[in-house]
């Protein structure tokens, strides 16, 4: 499988500096059950998000960046051109963390474990082109609306 050497690497280093070794966020069913395993997810990210990240050539390289955003969601204000946002549920239980990178416009939400759920550069809908777009009005909405809880300054 293309890619797997530098997961592999990527999970080395994890486990070596003591981080979680999972590549990616578990994704349940409504009956409560796994839906596929992490490696699955992770490539599946990757094929629906591959166009949206050129620079990437394999998606061991899709899952390394997605979590070279992590250490964004550390406390504090995140640095100049980040937006972080602290995800909670209605009833105040932390989820996990949005962080929004404003140059490359790439967005990337985790779980409450530190692991990515998704990363995509979000751009609007529209139903011939982009089916997978944002369908508030602005991008700002979408943020507004997927960030689940309060923003960092």
């Amino acid at each position: 499988m293309q890619g797997t050497e530098t997961l592999l690497d990527f999970l080395r280093a994890n486990r070596d500096a003591g981080r979680s070794t999972h590549i990616w966020a578990t994704k349940y069913t409504k009956a409560g059950n796994v839906k596929a395993d992490r490696v699955t997810l992770a490539l599946d990210h990757w094929k629906k998000h591959q166009a949206e990240f050129p620079e990437l050539k394999q998606p061991g390289d899709y899952v390394a960046k997605a979590h070279s955003y992590r250490k964004l969601t550390d406390p504090g204000s995140p640095p100049p051109g980040y937006r972080v946002f602290d995800r909670k549920l209605p009833n105040g239980t932390d989820v996990g963390w949005m962080v929004y990178e404003t140059k490359s416009n790439t967005l990337i939400t985790y779980n409450a474990e530190g692991l990515p759920v998704t990363m995509y550069r979000p751009s609007k809908y529209d139903p011939a082109t982009n089916p997978n777009g944002y369908k508030e009005a602005t991008l700002e909405d979408h943020l507004q609306k997927n960030a689940g809880g309060a923003e960092r300054h």
